[in-house]
C-alpha cells in the first residue's frame, strides 16, 4: 500500500520547481528579445541615455563608429548589401531608405551621398521623446510599448525610460538599435510586418553576413585587382621600346 501525506503532495510542486531552478538557472533567466541568456539585472537610466546619444550621433568617419550607431548600422547594409542575408520582404524598405544612392570611388563624395539619402536626413530630423514613467501607446490605439512613432517622415519617436532599464546593460546596444530600427521602419509608411522583419535583422549581431556571398565577392575582387594589376603592368611595359612584344602591339594599332 503506497502512503502520501497530504502536507508532502501540497509542497511538492514548489520543491520541485525549486530543484529545477537551482539545476538550471539560465533556462529561467532570459534576455532580451534575441533570448541571449545571463544577468536578469537591468539598466540605468543613466546607461539608456548614454547609447540613446551614441545611436543618434553623427559620426565623422562613417568607417569608424559603434555598433550601437544608426547611422554606421544602415552604411553598412548599404555599403555592404551584396554579401549580406537580408530577407526578401526587407528589400523594399531598403530600397525606399536608400533611394538616390549612387557610389563614388571618391571618399568625399561617397561621404556627403551616403548623408544624403534618406534615412540618414530622417535620422537627422526625428526627435526622441522618452517618457520617465508608463509606457508608449501606439497612435490611434490604446496598445502599451516599449516604443512607438507615426507613419511619416521625421516623426517623433516616443521611447518608455520604464521598459529599456529593463533590458541588461550588455544587450542595450543591439536592443535599442533594433528597436529604434523598427520605428524608423515606420516612418517609411510600412506596418508591423516589415518593422518587425527589419527589427529582426539588426538585432542579429553578426549583422547576418552570408560566408559564401562574402567569399564569391571576395574572389570578384580579387580577380579585378589581378586583371587591373596585369593592365597596369602591360602599360608600364609597352612604354619601354626594346621589348618585341611592345613593339608588335604598337605596329598592329
Amino acid at each position: 500500500m503506497r502512503y502520501s501525506s497530504p502536507m508532502f503532495s501540497k509542497w511538492l510542486p514548489l520543491i520541485l520547481a525549486f530543484a529545477a531552478f537551482s539545476v538550471f538557472p539560465s533556462a529561467f533567466a532570459k534576455g532580451g528579445k534575441d533570448g541571449g541568456g545571463g544577468s536578469t539585472r537591468g539598466s540605468t537610466p543613466a546607461e539608456v541615455y548614454a547609447v540613446l546619444k551614441a545611436a543618434f550621433a553623427v559620426p565623422e568617419n562613417f568607417h569608424e563608429v559603434g555598433e550601437e550607431n544608426l547611422y554606421g548600422f544602415f552604411f553598412d547594409v548599404l555599403l555592404h548589401r551584396t554579401t549580406r542575408k537580408i530577407p526578401a520582404g526587407l528589400n523594399p524598405v531598403l530600397d525606399k531608405m536608400f533611394q538616390g544612392f549612387q557610389h563614388s570611388d571618391d571618399y568625399y563624395i561617397l561621404s556627403k551621398t551616403l548623408y544624403s539619402i534618406p534615412i540618414a536626413q530622417d535620422l537627422k530630423n526625428s526627435k526622441v521623446k522618452i517618457r520617465m514613467k508608463g509606457p508608449c501607446r501606439t497612435p490611434g490605439s490604446k496598445l502599451e510599448t516599449s516604443a512607438s512613432t507615426e507613419f511619416s517622415r521625421n516623426a517623433d519617436i516616443c521611447l518608455s525610460m520604464a521598459k529599456l532599464t529593463m533590458i541588461p546593460k550588455a544587450d542595450l546596444p543591439y536592443q535599442i538599435r533594433a528597436l529604434l530600427v523598427h520605428e524608423l521602419t515606420h516612418h517609411f509608411g510600412y506596418g508591423e510586418k516589415e518593422a518587425n522583419l527589419a527589427q529582426n535583422f539588426a538585432l542579429n549581431k553578426e549583422n547576418t553576413e552570408d560566408p559564401y556571398r562574402l567569399a564569391v565577392s571576395n574572389a570578384i575582387w580579387a580577380l579585378q585587382d589581378a586583371v587591373q594589376f596585369w593592365v597596369d603592368d602591360f602599360e608600364v611595359n609597352c612604354r619601354t621600346p626594346v621589348l618585341p612584344a611592345c613593339k608588335s602591339e604598337k605596329s598592329a594599332n
